[in-house]
């Protein structure tokens, strides 16, 4: 729990639905969370408001600003996030993926007529209409915001209405992914069919805003320098070597804390691009459609869930090494795929 973990932590609510488990939580002095930080202007010496945190299977999460007077979210003002409304005026704005609610406030302070905020977890959008209502000074109970609970593009495809502004913003949760249950709603947002459907949806001159977020994207940048020189096959290459490298450290390297610290990063930082990297690949083989990304997530949740199986039926006899041996194997199979479907071409 990575919210949950921090010194003072207060759990002021704990729910399970279908979705995943919610988690409401304050730590004393918390100011703005990612918003404070994330696109904000470096020169902005304003307020930054108070934040508590809702997390999603106590690891991703959102913050919930808190708002006692309507300057209380005065750092929008040079916030990314203030961008598409340089663009509209008065729009007519419909949020995917509320979370803890920046883009309904964000909404609401740019002078939005009127904001539609569609949210996945029915307990997210029950938080905002009851316990969270005082801590955000009644913004999500004005006439000209509705909250909804159900999947983004299914929603939108029900509705005939037209928006001047559709705003995406960090909805990759991919708590969903590290757990092996890749295929909730979120895998699907991103498809040509979804943006099609978006954009159907658009107004005349109206915006479609998309800002990505979260740890995956986070992790992206490891490659960035590489990706300007290097094709993705290249960097998928040097991932495998890279994970093989720390296998090795762990397996047949110096004994200690310290060696195992040393080939736990190598490999960590050999992983984190593997992801995306293959996605590239995929993408410049084939179009990335909803059944293209369905299969994948499938794939993908095969592997998430059967490794860790394994790893977990040997760790009692084997030992900690385990985990290095079976990734070593992956490696071995992930390089005759390699060799396969890439050397081959």
């Amino acid at each position: 729990a990575i919210g949950l973990a921090r010194p003072g932590a207060r759990t002021l609510h704990s729910e399970w639905s279908p979705v995943n488990r919610v988690d409401l939580y304050g730590v004393p002095g918390a100011r703005g969370g990612m918003w404070g930080g994330f696109g904000l202007n470096p020169a902005y010496e304003g307020p930054v408001p108070r934040a508590l945190d809702i997390q999603y299977d106590a690891h991703n999460g959102s913050n919930v600003s808190q708002i006692k007077t309507p300057r209380s979210l005065a750092m929008l003002e040079q916030h990314i996030l203030r961008t598409p409304y340089l663009l509209v005026e008065d729009p007519r704005v419909l949020v995917i993926g509320v979370g803890g609610g920046i883009d309904i406030l964000n909404a609401l302070y740019q002078g939005a007529a009127r904001v539609t905020g569609a949210e996945l977890q029915p307990i997210t959008v029950r938080l905002h209409n009851t316990v969270l209502s005082e801590w955000t000074g009644g913004q999500f109970q004005r006439p000209e915001v509705e909250l909804v609970a159900a999947e983004g593009r299914h929603f939108v495809r029900s509705r005939s209405q037209e928006y001047d502004l559709i705003q995406i913003t960090a909805v990759d949760t991919f708590s969903a992914q590290s757990t092996g249950a890749y295929l909730l709603a979120e895998s699907y947002l991103y498809t040509i069919e979804a943006f099609d459907e978006y954009l159907d949806h658009l107004a005349e001159d109206g915006v479609f805003s998309i800002v990505l977020g979260d740890w995956l994207y986070k992790d992206e940048l490891l490659p960035s320098p590489l990706a300007a020189r290097l094709a993705p096959a290249s960097i998928l290459l040097l991932c495998y070597l890279g994970c093989a490298l720390g296998a090795v450290l762990a397996l047949a390297g110096p004994q200690g804390a310290g060696a195992v610290w040393v080939a736990t990063i190598v490999s960590g930082l050999a992983v984190a691009p593997m992801f995306a990297t293959v996605l590239s690949m995929a993408g410049g083989r084939m179009p990335i459609t909803g059944r293209a990304t369905g299969w994948f997530f499938v794939g993908s949740s095969v592997g998430g869930m059967t490794v860790p199986w394994v790893v977990g039926q040997l760790f009692e006899s084997a030992g900690p090494t385990t985990v290095f041996v079976v990734a070593l194997v992956n490696l071995g199979v992930g390089m005759v795929m390699y060799g396969v479907f890439v050397l081959k071409r």
